[in-house]
């Protein structure tokens, strides 16, 4: 007996059966916060291993590795690339989550759809929880023949906290020219 194929079946008629009843926005926010609930206990095990003074992950690429290999046996996230820019840092990523087989099996289910709004929901809880810093995971392509989807987590930095730090930045200039 196959149990993916069993499970695949149910999960993917669950889904059907609960979309007709509950209808599409519903269930894409109740799968959402199922992702997020999730997302909380893997970040808390994550800040508990790894920071022993509490707080935040400041380091992004840091947060997201140890991300990566404690989600490695749900989730293949191979990262792609990083861009740093001044309000938003951008990793790109090839990301495998358990459903990509299930959507693509099914012609009832789609890429970006129910499903995927765990996935989303994990990721960008995780990686909030970690850095505290907003997190949007964009679906940039999906490439179904490889069993990867290409991802953007894109982290925005909040502006006012941006402008807190030119100020102190421009204070401690001001403060050692004036010295």
């Amino acid at each position: 007996m196959d149990e993916n194929l069993a499970l695949g079946s149910f999960l993917g008629s669950l889904v059907n059966e609960l979309q007709s009843t509950l209808g599409k926005p519903t269930l894409n926010a109740l799968i959402y916060r199922i992702g997020q609930k999730s997302a909380e206990i893997i970040a808390k095990r994550i800040l508990e291993k790894h920071k022993q003074n509490g707080g935040n992950f400041e380091n992004i690429s840091a947060a997201f590795n140890l991300f990566q290999s404690m989600v490695s046996q749900l989730f293949e996230a191979e990262l792609l690339n990083q861009n740093n820019e001044e309000d938003r840092t951008v990793i790109k990523i090839k990301n495998r989550c358990p459903f990509h087989k299930l959507i693509a099996e099914r012609e009832d289910l789609e890429y970006g759809g129910t499903l995927c709004q765990f996935t989303k929901a994990y990721f960008e809880q995780s990686l909030k929880k970690l850095t505290d810093i907003k997190v949007e995971y964009k679906l940039n392509g999906v490439k179904p023949t490889e069993d990867y989807c290409y991802v953007e987590l894109v982290f925005l930095k909040d502006l006012k906290e941006m402008e807190k730090e030119m100020e102190a930045k421009l204070k401690e200039t001001n403060s050692q020219s004036i010295n």
